[in-house]
Parts: structure tokens; sequence; C-alpha cells
């Protein structure tokens, strides 16, 4: 797309092709003067999500929600013996729509929308048919690979048809089932260091595949960028926990090697927490430097909730106001935020000068920045 003339992508933006924003940045680089080019505010536009295009959209959107409920509904009378066909029919339904809002239309926000319900259905149907013919719920994670498995194929399906980046991310996080159900059926799970293995595995290949469609697109402008931003936002989450469970194995040792035994060291819960506090801190500013690395802010506000949380711990040990505590720590983590995204670009400028040169840090375009 990065070849195109400027005439190729006034067209494509006039057929709906691409939006105004792409169009924009593609005729900046063509030396074309656009409101985008220098004079926009420096916060930058790169992980624009790229799925809402006007109120119309959102309209539509509240219509095909409305429907959505309906059809679940219909489908929870339909199928009074729980089979699971009731989501089958029901995920048939939400997949032909799509067809026609996400191929025909273009519409990325009610195609969206219909891309939940269609994950919804599908996993109720999985669920449901499996779950006296195979599925055994007296351990966790045993012989749920199969119909994990099969809800992966109906992704897949789903995507090869429709093309919504959005389903990349549902892709990961049923791969990380598929690859919890494979490790449940050989009796891993129990075991805490297979299940922080487990963890590390599955985060770093869902990262890998995310840093895999960067690369690909570092100027963020096409499909490419947008199916490694969804796949981003399974591997952030995935890799905090993935840390976090290796500083609780840490940090309670020999104590905690068994699921079973979880009930044996709660008590000892309190006098590790200074320990897991202090490595929970590294891990958070690990998280914002290698997402300010990557140019991914979602792995900022993955952090989030573990930012708060530290940053009560430590104020809460000065013996100070609950009340002021919380006000603090809400101060604290939303000015971090809001620095970081002001200050993104320099921020970045700054750590890439120290990084090596590799391609999964993508530098700039701009030179104002």
């Amino acid at each position: 797309m990065a070849d195109l003339n400027p005439d190729q992508i006034e067209a494509a933006r006039k057929a709906g092709i691409i939006p105004d924003a792409q169009a924009d940045a593609l005729l900046a680089r063509h030396g074309i003067d656009t409101p985008t080019a220098v004079a926009e505010p420096l916060i930058g536009n790169e992980e624009d999500l790229r799925f809402l295009r006007s109120f119309s959209d959102i309209f539509i959107t509240i219509g095909v929600v409305l429907l959505m409920v309906g059809i679940f509904v219909a489908a929870a009378a339909f199928d009074d013996r729980e089979s699971g066909w009731g989501g089958f029919v029901a995920a048939l339904i939400f997949w032909g729509l799509a067809e026609y809002f996400g191929r025909i239309k273009r519409a990325h926000l009610p195609t969206l929308a219909l891309t939940i319900g269609f994950a919804l259905a599908f996993a109720l149907f999985v669920t449901q048919f499996f779950m006296d013919r195979l599925i055994s719920l007296n351990g966790i994670g045993r012989d749920w690979f199969v119909p994990a498995a099969v809800f992966l194929g109906g992704i897949g399906l789903y995507y090869w048809r429709i093309r919504l980046p959005f389903v990349f991310s549902l892709l990961g996080w049923g791969g990380v089932v598929f690859v919890a159900g494979v490790a449940g059926s050989l009796g891993l799970l129990p075991n805490v260091w297979a299940v922080v293995i487990l963890l590390f595995v599955c985060a770093f290949g869902v990262l890998a595949a995310a840093l895999w469609y960067d690369m690909k697109d570092p100027e963020r402008v096409t499909r490419f960028s947008d199916n490694g931003f969804w796949l981003h936002t399974v591997a952030s989450p995935l890799t905090l926990i993935s840390f976090m469970a290796l500083g609780a194995k840490l940090s309670f040792g020999a104590e905690f090697n068994d699921f079973s035994a979880i009930e044996e060291f709660v008590g000892t819960l309190e006098t590790r927490v200074n320990s897991l506090s202090g490595w929970a801190a590294v891990v958070i500013v690990l998280s914002m430097l290698w997402g300010l690395a990557i140019n991914r802010r979602v792995f900022v506000i993955s952090t989030l909730i573990y930012a708060l949380t530290v940053a009560s711990y430590f104020l809460g040990k000065m013996s100070l106001d609950p009340s002021f505590v919380l006000s603090a720590s809400l101060l604290i983590v939303g000015g971090t935020v809001v620095f970081l995204g002001v200050g993104w670009h320099p921020a970045r400028k700054a750590l890439l000068n120290i990084l090596p040169n590799w391609k999964i840090f993508p530098k700039p375009e701009r030179t104002d920045i």
C-alpha cells in the first residue's frame, strides 16, 4: 500500500477501502501537505483502531447488539435440553450477519460486535456439546484440548472469511486455553513450576506472533499492524501474569510447589508480600519500558491494576489515612499514564538512542518527534 500514487490513495479513500487517517499518512509520504503531517499534536495515531467511521456505525451497532440479545434468548428457548445446538444456530446467524456488515458494507464496529457474539455463541455450543461426552470437570484442564481445538478451528474459519483483525485476540486466548488443555491432559497443571513455564511459553508465543506482524508493517498503516495490536492485547496481560507467577513462586519457594498445598501457606502470605511487591514494581517499570520501545501503549494499560495495587501497598505501609492512600495512588498512576501519553514520542526517542537497532523497535517516521 505504501507504493500507491496519490491518485490511487484518493480513490481508495473515496471507495472506503482505507480510512482518512491512513490516507493522510500515505499522502504525507508523497510530500502532499495534510493536517496530520506536522501540525497534528504530538500524541500520535499509529495505533488508530480504525473500526469507527461515524455515529452511523454506533447507531447500527446498538441495533445489532439488541438483535443479538434477542437471538441468544430465542436460542436458549430453542435449546431447552442444553445440548448446545441453540448456540450453534446463533453462531451461524451471527456469522451470516458478519458476512454482510464485514465483507459487503465494511462496517467494522457492527462486525466487531457480531464477532464477540459469534465467539460467545460458538463457545457455548462447544462447551455444552462436549460437556457430557468428553470434558471432565473434576480435573481442571483435563481433556479440554479437544473442545479448545474445535473452538480454534471455528474462529480460524471465521477470520478466513471476515478478515477482522480483532479475531486475533480471540485466537490468542483460544490458543492459551488449548495449550492449557494439553498440559492438563498430561497431568502437569497441579505443579506450580509447570504452570509458570506454561504461562511463559504462551506469553512469548503470542508476543512473537504480534512482533512478527509489527515488523511486517513498521509504519502502522495496514491490516498487519491491526493484527499485531490485537495480539498484543493478549500478550501484554499474559506476560505480566507470567512474571507475577514467577515472582510468587520465587517468594514462596519450596512452600509453593503444588496447588493442592495452597491452604498451608496462605497464613504466611503477609510475610512475603514485601518481596513480592518489590518484584511487581520492577515488572511494572520493565513492562512500561518495553511498551515504549516497541511503540505499543497496551503494555502500559495492562500494568494499571498492578500499579495501583503496588502504590496502595507501599503508601499504606506509611500508616496514612486510607482515603489519602487511594487518592494518592490514583494521582501517581494516573499522572504517570498522562505523562507517558503526552510525552510518548520524546520518551521513545530518548529510549531508542540507548537500544540496539533491532527491527522490533520501530524508528519514528516523523523527524519532528
